[in-house]
């Protein structure tokens, strides 16, 4: 199926989607990080996670990240909707997936790459901690575009919101995911 890409020039173009095995979005997405200002005291991966253990601005934080890959969301008629698909994350391992505030934190982490211009996505994984069946995590073409344009940009697609941005950006993204998460599961803000 074909499904709107956002080529290098900002442009769109009706396309089959790219799809990379779980070895190259590995090596894809750490050459990403490493593009940022984390310093990194460790990577770690096993068949479900990513997990990035790094220092920024003098705290020591865990990253517990599912990575996966953005494809499209499967409807014909909406070819500008793209999406990860998880299962409920907390089969994976219960201890993995709790939230400790200012050292351990969970993502799911999309990687989009279309025409050699690679854009990460996150999404806060703990809405789909307990649901039974798999979930997706939705991003629009548009959304990834303008992260593109502006390097970083937040948004809410499908009532779920989302963080788009480029690796140099990732330092920039951990500093607003923590807030994020301390807003809405710590002081109950949403």
């Amino acid at each position: 199926m074909k499904y709107l890409n956002v080529k290098k020039d900002n442009t769109y173009i009706l396309s089959e989607d790219k799809k990379y095995s779980r070895k190259e979005l590995i090596n894809l997405v750490t050459t990403e990080i490493k593009k940022s200002n984390v310093k990194f005291n460790k990577l770690e991966f096993n068949k479900d996670q990513f997990v990035l253990k790094f220092s920024l601005n003098g705290r020591e934080l865990t990253f517990d990240m599912f990575l996966k890959n953005i494809t499209g969301a499967g409807w014909e008629d909406k070819p500008y909707i793209k999406r990860c698909q998880v299962s409920n994350l907390k089969n994976i391992d219960p201890e993995k997936t709790k939230l400790i505030p200012n050292v351990h934190y969970n993502l799911i982490l999309g990687y989009y790459n279309f025409d050699n211009n690679p854009i990460l996505v996150a999404w806060d994984p703990y809405r789909y901690f307990n649901h039974k069946t798999l979930r997706s995590c939705y991003v629009t073409v548009d959304a990834l575009k303008r992260g593109y344009e502006k390097d970083y940009f937040d948004c809410v697609v499908s009532s779920q919101k989302c963080w788009v941005f480029i690796g140099e950006k990732i330092d920039t993204f951990v500093e607003e995911y923590i807030n994020y998460v301390s807003n809405v599961y710590l002081r109950g803000e949403k």
